[in-house]
């Protein structure tokens, strides 16, 4: 075994050595012109879909992109929960929304909650909260609806 233990001190330290070197990042924001991207989330006080369209049609698409919604719902804890863990690669308003709506609908359809489907094809379910990446300033716009 004693003749084993350079061999094995040199692996170590070769490994340490290719680790070190691995260059790790992640980037929580984005700076360009002095503008910083950042993830928020924003609380709409159950707003509808038209007013949602509305507060989106005067920001330009490549200034933000929604990440994640929170619709107002009374469903059991199980449902509940299934529809918490629903994640999109998110995009401009209509594509994340479309995103979240078509996932949301097939958990619903396991169910089979009739209601609440017809209620979200006819654009009746409200908007409590969405998260989503952006400058301050457009985050200020949003707020301020």
């Amino acid at each position: 075994m004693k003749k084993y233990l350079p061999i094995i001190f040199i692996i170590f330290i070769l490994l340490l050595y290719l680790i070190k070197d691995k260059e790790i990042t992640k980037s929580i924001f984005f700076e360009e012109e002095n503008n910083f991207y950042e993830v928020y989330n924003i609380e709409f006080n159950n707003i509808s879909f038209t007013k949602y369209k509305q507060i989106f049609d005067n920001i330009e698409e490549d200034k933000y992109k929604i990440l994640n919604y929170k619709f107002i719902n009374n469903y059991n804890k199980e449902i509940t929960a299934k529809i918490n863990n629903i994640k999109i690669e998110g995009g401009s308003y209509l594509e994340a929304l479309d995103e979240y709506i078509n996932k949301y609908l097939s958990i619903l359809e396991k169910y089979d909650i009739e209601s609440e489907i017809s209620k979200i094809k006819n654009a009746n379910m409200l908007i409590k909260e969405i998260k989503i990446y952006t400058t301050k300033d457009i985050y200020n716009i949003l707020i301020n609806y």
